[in-house]
Order: structure tokens, then sequence, then C-alpha cells
């Protein structure tokens, strides 16, 4: 994050809207927690070894800023095209430059752990690759057939440490593993 976006930085409100839009709807459990995490971001946004943190990792570990290309065979087409290459960050996504965020967020509360749900996996490598970095705990949510058809993920994040929880109720997808992640967190709040 550049200086500058944080000068301009937008916010919501304390309601979660954007303007007109957004808002925030949460369970009465994790209001407390929410807010805890809400409160201590808006107090490290603003910090400035939590800022240079953040740059160095995204410059010397996730390989950011990212690559610009130009699509010259497209672009001949008339619009000039230039791609993002956001798959050449560490991990192979755009999945790392929230994760790493997330868990130095975490670990700047004094968090051991962080909870997460995954679909087809990129999310939860990312966030198992930004934990063993940072020195966190991870356990990611699955459904039990994304986990069978995200076998090389769900290998990668188990070699990164990540502590994987199959989720088979219901149709045994993302759905469910973000219910479960939601009531592993409230469960483990007092912890």
């Amino acid at each position: 994050m550049a200086n500058e976006q944080l000068n301009t930085l937008v916010l919501p409100d304390e309601n979660g809207n954007f303007g007109k839009h957004g808002g925030k709807i949460g369970h009465p459990e994790l209001a407390k927690a929410l807010a805890e995490i809400e409160t201590g971001f808006r107090n490290i946004i603003k910090d400035a070894d939590f800022i240079s943190e953040m740059k160095r990792l995204q410059a010397t570990y996730v390989g950011r800023p990212s690559p610009i290309y130009h699509a010259r065979t497209l672009s001949r087409r008339g619009a000039q095209i230039y791609l993002k290459r956001e798959d050449l960050n560490h991990t192979g996504a755009h999945k790392i430059n929230h994760c790493i965020g997330e868990v130095l967020l975490a670990k700047k509360l004094g968090k051991k752990k962080v909870i997460a749900e995954t679909g087809a996996g990129q999310h939860g490598v990312a966030l198992a690759t930004a934990a063993a970095l940072l020195g966190l705990e991870c356990e990611i949510h699955m459904g039990v057939v994304d986990i069978a058809k995200e076998h090389p993920n769900v290998s990668r994040m188990k070699i990164l440490g990540a502590k994987i929880v199959p989720v088979s109720a219901g149709a045994g997808t993302l759905k469910e593993a973000v219910d479960s992640a939601f009531e592993s967190y409230v469960g483990q709040l007092g912890e």
C-alpha cells in the first residue's frame, strides 16, 4: 500500500455503508468479535510500523507491484489492452494480497490463529502461506466435495501447516464451509 493510497483510503461508516451502498449484518455472537476486528483495523491502518511491514512484505514476499503486460496481439483489433499480472504474485493469484494483510492484522491484534473457508482452495493456500510466514496457526474449512476436486491445493495447505476441516453437511461445498468456519470461530472466541 503506497502512502498516497492510505491518505485517500475510503472506509465504510460505523454501519458498514459506503454512501448508499453496503451495510453489515452479523450474527449476534459474532458482533463483539467483528467490532474488535474493525476497531483494530481502523487503528492499525494508521500505524506507521504496520504500513511499513505491509509494504515490505508486498515488495519482498508477494512480488508487488505486479507487472503490467501489453497484450499486443489482442490490441491489434483496436483498443490497447494491458493485463495486470496478478498470476505472478507468490501463490499464483491475487488472494495473497489480502491474506498477508489479514494475517498481519491478526498478529498485531495478538491473535494466534486464523480461520477461513475455501472452495477451490486458492484462498486457503494463500492464507496458509501468510500464516506460515508470520507464525500463526491456520484452520481451513472446506467442503468434502471441494476437497476431492481440489486435491493439489489441499496438499499445499497441509504442507504449509494448515489444519483442514472437512465439511460434509448439506452439499459439502463452499456454503457449508463458510457456516462451519463461522461456527468454529464463535466456538473459539473465549480461547
